[in-house]
């Protein structure tokens, strides 16, 4: 089984991060920011053994003008692209967020 070394862009980091932010602080439920950032965190390490299984998202390629592919954890979307051993997630974002881009 080919194995993926997963590359966060500077953008998929800061959205993790404002998404660690707002639960964290907007919301006020520091414990819930945790668990659900261990969580996505346990999600994109998955990606280590599945990042070429997973289909490319036609749609969402069009868009960016680069073949992704795309899983989510809970209510957010992981958008990644496969190049060679490498798996370079792109955005973490809202789902409801990627409908909202494919329709600009």
């Amino acid at each position: 089984m080919k194995k993926y070394n997963i590359k966060l862009t500077e953008e998929a980091k800061q959205e993790r991060k404002s998404l660690a932010h707002f639960i964290k602080d907007e919301v006020h439920a520091p414990l819930t920011a945790k668990r659900y950032m261990l969580g996505l965190e346990e999600e994109i390490k998955k990606l280590e053994n599945s990042a070429g299984s997973l289909a490319v998202d036609e749609e969402l390629s069009r868009q960016l003008g680069m073949e992704v592919r795309r899983t989510n954890y809970k209510n957010m979307a992981i958008i990644f692209s496969v190049e060679e051993e490498n798996a370079y997630i792109h955005h973490i974002i809202p789902q409801k967020m990627v409908v909202l881009e494919v329709s600009l």
